[in-house]
Order: structure tokens, then sequence, then C-alpha cells
């Protein structure tokens, strides 16, 4: 919301369109500690050293929450999480690759590989919903994929949790398809708001029976209620061939309804970097 001062001389006459702009105005700064509705924009690129691959993501989502959301006295990125507000989301992805024109050697004889641009589109659509009282959480999600003019697939996800206490989540998500013998996750989200410095801890941990296990620890330090800065670490246990990676990233809020943020990833090869902005109403 921009904000704009009027200097008024005495012998100026208000308008009918002033004077509703004026009420507009007064109206939505009243509310501006609250909003219903977010669009965030982001965009990325990961390039490969070794063979110049290039990959730029873009992505534009909407959420839609059932009641307005208080910032009052919260820091401004957790705040929809710790009023623990239910939701639904649109979001749309695009992933594309670009490959340039290589050579490789087969029995000794070089052969020229074209280069070529892929894409891939992805939809998405969840609601989310903390139970009356506040102590179960639950998510339900489908997903479509898009690549190429007839190569699509569609695929459900969920996540089921409790909130025992304030600003704490523990959740697990659940696949299509999904062994749970075999495949498992444990999600748990914490925001210590109201003790000092606000820190958001993130921590996950993936078993695979045929696979490597993860786990994912991150930490958002809120230097004040509009800026953050945060870690992650990500990293393959027991060994195995994917990469180890480490996140770092910042958000900072221009006023209540205004944020720009931004992330690194590094891994071993490859650096992984993008942008986004978010807006609330």
């Amino acid at each position: 919301m921009f904000e704009r001062t009027f200097t008024l001389k005495p012998t100026f006459t208000l308008k009918p369109t002033f004077i509703i702009a004026a009420l507009i105005f007064s109206a939505s700064a009243a509310h501006a500690s609250e909003y219903r509705f977010e669009l965030q924009g982001e965009y990325g690129t990961n390039d490969n050293e070794d063979d110049e691959v290039n990959v730029e993501d873009k992505s534009l989502r909407g959420t839609y929450y059932f009641n307005p959301v208080n910032t009052e006295d919260h820091v401004l990125g957790e705040a929809a999480f710790l009023e623990r507000a239910s939701n639904i989301r649109l979001g749309g992805y695009r992933s594309t690759m670009e490959v340039p024109e290589r050579t490789i050697f087969f029995e000794e004889e070089p052969y020229v590989l074209s280069a070529y641009e892929s894409s891939v589109d992805t939809y998405t659509a969840s609601a989310e919903w903390y139970l009356p009282g506040d102590l179960f959480y639950a998510r339900v999600g489908a997903t479509r994929f898009e690549s190429g003019s007839f190569n699509s697939d569609e695929a459900w996800n969920a996540s089921l949790g409790i909130t025992p206490a304030e600003g704490l989540l523990i959740s697990s998500d659940f696949y299509e398809d999904q062994d749970f013998d075999e495949d498992w996750n444990l999600n748990v989200k914490y925001v210590t708001d109201g003790l000092g410095p606000t820190l958001a801890l993130t921590s996950r941990y993936n078993y695979r029976s045929y696979s490597n296990n993860t786990a994912m620890l991150g930490v958002d330090f809120y230097l004040t209620r509009t800026l953050s800065i945060g870690v992650q670490r990500s990293e393959v246990l027991e060994g195995g061939d994917t990469p180890d990676n480490w996140q770092f990233r910042a958000r900072k809020f221009f006023g209540e309804r205004w944020s720009v943020s931004g992330y690194y990833n590094e891994l071993e090869e490859e650096a992984n970097f993008g942008v986004a902005t978010s807006l609330r109403f």
C-alpha cells in the first residue's frame, strides 16, 4: 500500500473523488496489521559448470486465508504460521533446461549432439486446515505435470500433523503410491515468538529403505520484525552420490504488505540462486 501526504491550502476545495480516496486509504491503513491474500512470484537459475547445462525456474502462486491473518506482535514472515491460518493455495511453475551443443566420443569417433531446450510445467493446488481446537493439522494437495503436448501426469499428496504448543508443528507428508514400510518422513517446525529474538527452526528426516536417508536442518533469525537471514543444511546420510547442500537466504519486508527475498544454494559442482517478491492484501 502506497502512502501519500497531501498539503491542503486554505483556498483548496475537496472534491468528492478526493474524499472517497481518503476514506478508502484510511480504511486500509486501519487494517494494515491484517491480510487475507498473498501473491508471490519467484525466479531461480541453476548453472552446472561441467556440461554448461542451464536451468531456469519461474513460479507464481497465490494463497487465500479463510480468516484475516493478524500480523500484530508477530514477525511478518511467520505471521500466518503463528496464527495457524487455514488456507487454500494455487501455483504454477515452469522449469526450462537449456543444453548446448556437445561432442562425445564413441570408440574414438567424435559425435556431435545438437543443442536442445526442454521445459516442464507444474500446476499445484492445496488446502491446509488447523482443525478445531488448533491441536491437529491437515493438508491435501494435487499436482499436475506437463512436458510437451502429449506428456502429462497427476499425483496427490497430503500432510498430517499436530500442534502441541504455540509455534510448534510436527507433521509427516504422504504421496501417491507411497510404501510406508520403505518410505516415510518426519517434519518439525518451531518458531520462538515473544521470547526475545525470534528464531524459525525447521527440520526434516526422510527414511528410504531402497535409497539413502536424508536429513535437513534450517534456521531463520529475525534481526527485526521485517528482516530475516537464514541458513539451511541438507545432507545425505550413510554415504551416497548425491551432494550435500547449503542454502543461504534472506527476506526483507517494506511496510506490512510487500517483501523481497533471495536465496543461494551451494552444491559440489553447481550454484543455484533465486529471488522472489510477495504482495499481501
